[in-house]
């Protein structure tokens, strides 16, 4: 993956909020790289005391 300004400034919001107690929702259109730049900061990124827990939803995903 190549970072460009965009995906590097979501990255660096996205974990100022988590690390100070924050909760995080990130909207935004199909294909603009949101869960691979979240997994990325969330699998490399941040502080070791950090436990991530992936789930997978699609647009075929149901409530039930």
């Amino acid at each position: 993956m190549v970072p460009t300004l965009d995906s590097i400034r979501m990255k660096f919001h996205v974990k100022n909020l988590l690390t100070s107690g924050g909760h995080v929702m990130i909207p935004g259109p199909t294909g603009t790289g949101k869960s691979v730049n979240t997994f990325e900061m969330l699998t490399y990124e941040m502080p070791e005391e950090y436990l991530t827990l992936t789930r997978t939803f699609s647009a075929q995903t149901s409530a039930n």
